[in-house]
């Protein structure tokens, strides 16, 4: 039995075409997605974890009326002698913890924030009266240290409300809840979170 000979066909029709077109554009759309998702997955994790810090902060601070010097203070009792907080009063009394769950911590009785990047570590620190907004005098922020440049970008973006390509505030002087600085002279970035201020 013979068959009829197939007829060549000598291109690709324009629905063939059309559909290559849109199989490269959905394949660079979701390539650019996993490049970026990482950072910005990190740069969420940051704000969530100011989040958690700063509510527990002041839970603590309604508790004992006193500011932790350290985050320790909110999960273990023994950290919370006059040396440990910032008005030199002990709250062991008054203490009604633990505030956060246990993590991590390094020696200073700081946050390991491994999840953000190998040797990152969460501060509490009062920032200087001239890097706040005008007519407040004390504050406290919760720094995270050892970040890339891209985590830092996002999470101050996402923090501040503002677009990523947007110059890094390095205050909170214009009102910016949060401020950063980008990696220099083999010091990775750091994201600074500004959660309580006092006049």
């Amino acid at each position: 039995m013979k068959y009829p000979a197939l007829k060549q066909q000598g291109g690709f029709t324009l629905i063939e075409l059309a559909v290559v077109i849109v199989l490269l554009i959905s394949l660079a759309a979701v390539g650019g997605i996993f490049q970026f998702s990482g950072d910005k997955s990190k740069a969420s994790n940051l704000l969530q974890t100011s989040r958690l810090y700063s509510d527990a902060i002041l839970r603590y601070k309604n508790d004992t009326g006193v500011t932790p010097k350290r985050l320790k203070s909110l999960f273990l009792k023994a950290s919370n002698a006059a040396a440990d907080t910032n008005e030199a009063i002990a709250a062991t009394a008054t203490w009604r913890g633990p505030y956060v769950n246990g993590f991590k911590q390094d020696a200073n009785g700081d946050v390991a924030a491994d999840f953000l990047s190998s040797g990152s570590v969460i501060t509490l620190t009062a920032p200087a009266a001239a890097n706040l907004p005008a007519g407040m005098a004390q504050g406290l922020q919760l720094n995270f240290s050892n970040l890339s440049d891209t985590v830092v970008k996002e999470a101050v973006a996402n923090c501040n409300s503002t677009d990523v390509a947007t110059a890094l505030p390095t205050t909170f002087t214009a009102g910016n809840k949060c401020s950063g600085t980008l990696a220099a002279a083999g010091v990775a970035g750091t994201v600074q979170f500004l959660f309580y201020m006092a006049p």
